[in-house]
């Protein structure tokens, strides 16, 4: 056993510059990881006015002034019936995909901003784009049609600008060179590198033909050794050694 493991140790001394490999799959998961986007910024402009009447409260006949909507998107991005569309039909099966709670995914990512005269901004920053279109598409066209509606309500007393959407979804894809999340899996990787490249060792060692010990080639010639030639570059450096601690 205790040769066995000499063996090994002197193999990994040997081809110690084997073990650079070990560096190899951490660099490229996150060679990977920097190229690949892990976020997105999904935006959607609405054509509205602060003074347009959205239809937004329970009773049937009320609006109220977009204006004062967009002081608390919450209660638009919240709504009791849109988190049900959202979860019962747009993203059925949200928590066993995704894991997070509807309403806290919502309260992070999304926002409702003015982005110039007559114009907002609907927006989703997160790390699916697939969630982030869905989002997005949803809450614009609610919007919208909420404000038509809120004009019909209010007998089309409004500023005279005609909700809709302006123009189509924009995404924009995210990348960065590290994130605090990466550190897990970059664990597990350089773990999984360690063990791969002393695998690697113990095979090359073990299939390795070159003699490993007086015992082998005795075995190998049939005869019995004598005596042995110690490594002379040990001894030169020895009597080196002493030479210089004699000066």
């Amino acid at each position: 056993m205790n040769f066995n493991v000499k063996r090994y140790y002197y193999g990994i001394v040997k081809r110690r510059l084997l073990a650079l490999v070990i560096f190899i799959i951490p660099a490229v998961f996150l060679i990977v990881s920097a190229i690949f986007p892990d976020r997105y910024t999904v935006v959607q402009n609405v054509t509205i006015s602060e003074d347009s009447p959205v239809a937004l409260l329970t009773n049937p006949v009320g609006f109220m002034a977009f204006k004062e909507l967009n002081e608390d998107p919450s209660a638009f991005f919240l709504n009791a019936y849109a988190l049900n569309k959202i979860t019962g039909t747009l993203l059925s099966g949200w928590a066993e995909k995704y894991g997070p709670v509807m309403d806290d995914v919502i309260k992070t990512s999304m926002n409702m901003v003015l982005a110039g005269k007559n114009t907002v901004q609907i927006s989703y920053f997160g790390k699916s784009r697939e969630v982030g279109d869905i989002l997005v598409s949803f809450y614009s066209d609610r919007l919208v049609k909420k404000a038509l509606e809120g004009l019909v309500r209010s007998n089309n007393e409004g500023p005279g600008i005609m909700p809709d959407l302006s123009g189509g979804i924009e995404v924009y894809e995210i990348r960065a060179v590290w994130r605090p999340e990466r550190l897990r899996p970059l664990i597990y990787c350089t773990m999984a590198s360690i063990i791969l490249v002393l695998i690697l060792f113990g095979f090359l060692e073990w299939n390795d033909p070159s003699f490993k010990s007086e015992r082998q080639i005795a075995r190998y010639i049939g005869l019995p050794i004598l005596g042995n030639v110690p490594d002379l570059n040990k001894v030169a450096a020895l009597i080196r050694a002493e030479e210089s601690n004699r000066m």
